[in-house]
């Protein structure tokens, strides 16, 4: 088993942020039945990598990680549920879910006995809950807790009418015999209260037990049918005046007095049959709106499953109408999901093969993850899908919680950094420079803030980057000077300063430094050059402005594959934050350059910024392997300079944008650009041009 999960490993390396920050929480999942240690550090850094994500991407697999999360450490995905802001509800109701199905019922149970005041309550997780309680007592402490929490969001009027009503009513009717008497009468009273309080509305709602069927036009009657069994139990006079007020219902309630119970009692009078052995049912794989058993499935090779999978795939991936959400809730990655399960459930390592039937790396990925959790008997997980089009990803974020933040990304106490603190030292607009005095392995570290400054342990090749906003490979180092050497750069303002301020008197004290002079200046170089003489085989999109989704982060919902190689030696840091991410989070880079006037020029400038920002982590032992955005040629060079040795320049002359969705299996970024010419039917060769450089030297 260690195997397929190492293969799925070294696979999410290669993908994209997203993909892989959906592939280590699964993965954290299966390795709760191997090794709880190595589930813990894994969705620790699925989470860290999640933080990082485009807004969008971050705030749906922030919810994917609380549901994943409650599998391994049910107290942190509660405290990951109130970071949420896309469908908090759904989320908190899947946690709880997946904490019964994986063996931490006694912790589900503790939540929905004592929620939080103000929060939703989730009436279908308690209900799931009590079915699998394990005693008497712990099923009636989480009765009572739906009880208080429905009658706070009554009191509040924060309750949802349909839902809350619905969800309360299926546990209440199914569970009332647990309460004493008295406790449940005054429930089952508040009900009729709170039901002809409500503005009478029409309906079309019908009850049905086999041959018995009764309906309603009036939404009151259909909800007092709904209690008329407890009620009739615990208050037969309010039953009968309640009834006799309605005709539809008083007649339903002639024929069936104690609503549904009655009608059920009712079929089973009209249909006795002989006590007989029960009959074990075989499994059964649910295609679309039929049900498969798992016997025929097997002989058929799966092959219903599979097309019914590899159609949604057709429609998501299509230019003309692209699923932009994360891959991890693509409708066919479930099913296929679903596949390999089922087949690893049956056919044990033999349903391996199947994997080859799945076209896409990314959902491949996530099949056999799927599969590794059948093979060490985990229960089959469910998730949230997300269709392409009106009603994805798009209006989810622009109907998300008013006032949720639109970077909440995970609980302070889970941050990387902590709080900045501004460093004693007296103040100078002059930076202090001295050597480090910690492990480069350790990285950097320090804060800022609008009067400070703090980075220890980094490169000075790492600065002069972050610092001029320059790939490696337009910077020009004199040959004495050691960029790699590392350093500590403090600087305490007397005042506070601009974010351009404290970056620009940051360079100037190091040019004094290290007595260097630095320059832009145009120079001859060896270039990789990208032409379309043919044009492009991409789709070409409107490029919308930042007013139609709030946010420029919002519109774009952009990700990059970036591949990591382990060092030998080092294997213990490779799920730290590169050394040029770390530093953009110390020196507090915004997340959009301040030069945003509203103007589709500026629109597209702040884009180029954050797509470039995507790739700077990038370094010798790490590459893009993949991209899907919407890009201008221009960003789309510029992005995949960072992996480079050298520049890459537009030569395509391709005006507007293009919707880019290129993954493949590339070990470098070389070869990744020459997978994504041959796919976009562009051409890259090797060429000499004047290039604008930054130089340094010694003054």
């Amino acid at each position: 088993m260690r195997d397929l999960l190492s293969e799925a490993r070294e696979n999410a390396e290669r993908a994209t942020l997203a993909v892989k920050t959906a592939a280590l929480l699964h993965i954290a999942r299966v390795l709760t039945k191997i090794d709880s240690i190595d589930a813990q550090r894994t969705l620790d850094e699925a989470l860290a990598l999640a933080a990082t994500l485009p807004d969008g991407e971050r705030e749906v697999l922030l919810g994917e990680g609380a549901a994943l999360a409650a599998t391994i450490s049910p107290p942190q995905a509660l405290r990951l549920v109130r970071e949420v802001t896309l469908d908090r509800d759904s989320v908190l109701e899947r946690v709880l879910f997946n904490m019964v199905a994986h063996g931490h019922a006694a912790d589900a149970a503790a939540y929905l006995s004592a929620p939080p005041p103000g929060e939703p309550y989730p009436f279908g997780a308690a209900l799931q809950t009590m079915g699998r309680g394990a005693d008497d007592d712990t099923r009636l402490r989480v009765f009572r807790g739906a009880i208080r929490a429905m009658r706070e969001q009554r009191s509040s009027g924060r309750h949802d009418r349909s839902r809350d009503h619905h969800g309360f009513v299926r546990l209440f009717t199914r569970h009332w015999r647990r309460l004493p008497a008295d406790e449940a009468t005054a429930v089952v009273r508040e009900l009729v209260d709170w039901i002809l309080s409500e503005p009478e509305s029409r309906t079309n709602a019908s009850f049905s037990s086999g041959s018995q069927r009764v309906q309603f036009s009036s939404m009151h009657e259909q909800r007092l049918f709904e209690i008329l069994g407890p009620l009739r139990h615990l208050d037969a006079e309010l039953a009968e005046s309640v009834t006799n007020g309605y005709p539809a219902l008083a007649s339903a309630a002639a024929r069936f007095p104690y609503g549904q119970d009655s009608m059920h009692a009712t079929m089973s009078g009209e249909l006795p049959r002989p006590p007989r052995e029960p009959v074990a049912q075989p499994d059964y794989i649910d295609v679309g709106h039929r049900l498969i058993p798992i016997p025929e499935a097997i002989r058929t090779a799966f092959n219903d499953a599979f097309a019914f999978a590899l159609n949604l795939l057709r429609d998501e991936s299509d230019p003309e109408h692209f699923n932009e959400a994360p891959q991890e809730c693509w409708s066919s990655a479930m099913e296929f999901r679903k596949i390999l399960y089922k087949a690893g459930q049956h056919e044990g390592r033999t349903a391996e093969r199947y994997l080859a039937r799945i076209p896409d790396p990314a959902l491949r990925l996530f099949a056999q993850i799927e599969l590794a959790a059948a093979l060490v008997g985990l229960p089959q997980l469910g998730g949230r899908t997300i269709r392409p089009g009106p009603g994805g990803l798009r209006e989810m974020v622009a109907m998300r919680r008013p006032h949720a933040s639109q970077r909440s990304g995970l609980p302070a106490a889970m941050h990387p950094l902590p709080p900045p603190r501004k460093p004693r030292m007296p103040p100078s607009r002059e930076p202090h420079i001295a050597p480090a005095t910690a492990s480069a392995d350790d990285g950097p570290s320090g804060g800022s803030g609008p009067d400070f400054v703090e980075i220890r342990n980094a490169s000075l090749r790492e600065m002069i980057a972050q610092l001029y906003s320059t790939p490696h490979n337009r910077i020009e180092w004199p040959p004495s000077l050691e960029p790699d050497a590392r350093y500590d750069f403090v600087l305490v303002l007397p005042n506070e300063e601009s974010h351009q301020t404290r970056m620009r008197l940051l360079q100037e004290g190091i040019a004094r430094h290290f007595h260097l002079s630095i320059a832009q200046e145009m120079r001859a170089r060896e270039v990789y050059v990208l032409t379309a003489p043919n044009g492009i085989t991409a789709r070409g999109v409107r490029e919308e402005s930042p007013s139609e989704f709030g946010s420029v982060g919002a519109g774009t919902f952009s990700s990059i594959a970036i591949g990591a190689r382990a060092q030998p030696g080092r294997a213990e840091t490779q799920s730290r934050v590169p050394e040029a991410m770390r530093l953009q989070e110390i020196m507090n880079v915004p997340l959009m350059p301040d030069d945003g006037d509203g103007s589709p020029e500026a629109f597209e400038r702040i884009r180029r910024h954050m797509m470039r920002e995507l790739a700077v982590p990038l370094g010798p032992n790490k590459w893009i392997g993949g991209i899907q955005a919407s890009l201008t040629m221009q960003a789309l060079c510029e992005m995949i300079e960072h992996g480079l040795d050298r520049p890459l320049l537009d030569e395509t002359n391709l005006p507007g944008s293009y919707a880019i969705n290129v993954q493949t299996d590339a070990t470098t970024t070389e070869d990744f650009l020459r997978l994504l010419s041959g796919r976009l039917g562009l051409i890259t060769t090797s060429a000499r041009r004047n290039v604008r450089m930054l130089v340094i030297r010694l003054a």
